[in-house]
């Protein structure tokens, strides 16, 4: 019964649910004084975490014999003369108890040198503190792709590197180093899921360079996670099984409508191509929509008969991306009711003047393929 109540205390603290992580039952937490936190030096505190993490479990011998002393009224454990196993393992859990702390005071002294991922790091020739430092706000950047994996496991992704971690291991490699392969595709069942779009969780397998083979690693992500992530490496660096096909979500759904209704709007035309800039929203694609009422003005709901606000003029320059327009007006919408959002209306993202669907007209120039790159207008310039 002492063996099952402390190895469930111990699981729970390490690989915690989601009860304990809301409330600040973890492991982490536990350690926060010497693990400081991640926003300061991502590197840092997850090199401390590593450390701090083994070295638990080497002591955990020694914190399993004072829970045995201390429940069951001051057992003798603790002999000169051991007779039975439990004396045998409380007479050396005092000496794990010390390596644990030499492994915990070994790695700080050293800045955590030995670490597998410190080591790849060196190799990278990122060995001073300097570029360690400068590695941790590159990977702090708002703009990096960022997965939980469970609460435990996290995947970071920037423009040219990678961070994994899990309980007890941790890895940075170049993003050029690191191969992604879809493996699997599971159908999820969670009507949540699903009412959010998420009705696909994909196996990813990421493998490392050889030096590090050991560090591979699988982790599991909904389909509309896996676009945000397509869009980070680009399509070609993802690897699909051929028996895996990735569906889309209820959002890609709706772009996808949004764009053809988009296309067979009349077309904005009164521009200078020279003078467009990237999208605001994605700075991937040259600005190619302009708001430009084409409506009726006040619409009716279809179902409801309720009336909606009036269509307003828009004086914006074209600022956005048709996907990016598609994203904001879906945002705006009843989530509840995804039948009525073609049908629904939405304030312009700069002036606020109200506009529906009817209302965005792509420009002359817009070609779906490659036309909306800004690199392929300063081609054609």
């Amino acid at each position: 019964l002492h063996v099952g109540v402390f190895a469930v205390v111990v699981l729970l603290l390490l690989y915690p649910p989601d009860a304990f992580v809301g409330a600040g039952i973890t492991f982490d937490n536990v350690a926060c004084g010497y693990l400081g936190t991640s926003e300061l030096n991502v590197l840092d505190f997850h090199c401390r975490r590593i450390v701090q993490a083994l070295s638990f479990v080497i002591c955990l011998p020694f914190f399993f014999m004072l829970f045995l002393y201390s429940a069951r009224d001051h057992a003798v454990l603790f002999t000169a003369h051991p007779t039975r196993i439990i004396h045998y393992v409380a007479l050396i859990s005092p000496f794990l108890a010390l390596a644990g702390l030499a492994h915990s005071l070994y790695h700080s002294f050293t800045h955590f040198r030995s670490l597998p991922a410190m080591k790849k790091l060196e190799a990278y020739g990122y060995s001073s503190r300097e570029a360690l430092t400068n590695l941790s706000i590159e990977l702090s950047r708002i703009d990096a792709f960022r997965h939980s994996i469970s609460n435990v496991s996290r995947i970071i992704i920037t423009d040219s590197w990678l961070f994994y971690c899990s309980r007890f291991k941790f890895v940075v490699v170049k993003l050029s180093d690191a191969q992604f392969r879809v493996i699997n595709a599971e159908d999820t069942m969670n009507s949540l899921h699903q009412a959010l779009g998420m009705n696909q969780y994909l196996t990813v397998a990421v493998s490392l360079p050889e030096d590090i083979q050991n560090m591979n690693f699988v982790f599991k992500i909904d389909n509309v996670s896996m676009r945000d992530l397509e869009s980070k490496l680009g399509r070609d660096r993802i690897e699909f099984s051929p028996e895996v096909q990735l569906k889309m979500s209820l959002t890609d759904k709706f772009i996808q409508a949004f764009i053809g209704q988009a296309k067979h709007n009349p077309r904005f035309d009164n521009y200078v191509r020279e003078d467009l800039e990237p999208c605001l929203g994605c700075s991937d694609k040259l600005s190619n929509v302009k708001l430009f009422r084409q409506c009726g003005g006040l619409g009716v709901g279809i179902d409801d008969n309720m009336a909606r606000p009036a269509c307003m003029p828009c004086q914006c320059r074209p600022m956005w991306c048709v996907s990016c327009m598609a994203r904001i007006f879906l945002a705006k919408q009843d989530q509840s009711a995804p039948t009525r959002w073609l049908d629904g209306n939405c304030p312009c993202p700069t002036c606020r003047a109200t506009f529906c669907i009817l209302d965005v007209a792509l420009l002359t120039s817009f070609d779906e393929d490659d036309g909306g790159s800004p690199s392929a207008a300063r081609e054609d310039e």
